[in-house]
């Protein structure tokens, strides 16, 4: 039988959460929404460059939102009696 490091897989998300507070509670985002408020901050290419990756970050978010629900809702179906077939 497989050995199932629980401990490892406790540590590995607990990982995962406290580099997701890091990450948004980083002072540097208060710092880059002062930045892109200053007069004659870019050029529209840039702003256009900035933008797109500001839209990548948030499809990222939102990929790490939906991983962490089928990540959740599957553990909790873990275990489950299958429901009798019809």
């Amino acid at each position: 039988m497989n050995h199932l490091d629980v401990q490892q897989l406790d540590k590995q998300i607990k990982d995962v959460v406290e580099s997701l507070r890091k990450l948004a509670a980083d002072q540097e985002w208060e710092e880059l929404l002062s930045i892109i408020r200053r007069p004659g901050w870019t050029t529209p290419p840039e702003f256009r460059f900035a933008s797109g990756l500001a839209d990548v970050l948030a499809m990222q978010v939102k990929g790490l939102e939906e991983t962490k629900h089928v990540l959740i809702e599957g553990s909790r179906m873990v275990g489950r009696t299958p429901a009798a077939a019809g």
